[in-house]
């Protein structure tokens, strides 16, 4: 089973239950499958999807684990570097992390 396949279904067994516990925040399960959902939809709107790479440049935050998610729900391939952040971090200041 896919990763993000595990992933969804923990969240839908437990959606309530912390998942990642960084930086005083502990989001969910639920509050990260969704969030990484939104940005996987703003990666395959940008063109991410199977065949294609994209970098992640994130330091150790629950952002992390939403972008991996994200570019794993894409199809895509995960790579760290290449990139410095602008487009991520754009991203990041129309869509504010829910917890």
């Amino acid at each position: 089973m896919p990763q993000t396949e595990l992933f969804e279904a923990q969240a839908a067994r437990t959606p309530h239950a912390v998942a990642v516990v960084a930086d005083g925040t502990e989001p969910t399960y639920d509050e990260l499958n969704r969030h990484a959902g939104r940005l996987a939809h703003h990666l395959a709107e940008l063109g991410a999807g199977a065949g294609t790479d994209v970098a992640a440049v994130l330091p150790r935050r629950p952002e992390v684990v939403v972008a991996l998610l994200a570019v794993l729900k894409t199809g895509t391939v995960i790579g760290g570097e290449g990139l410095d952040g602008t487009a991520l971090q754009a991203w990041r200041e129309r869509h504010p992390r829910p917890w």
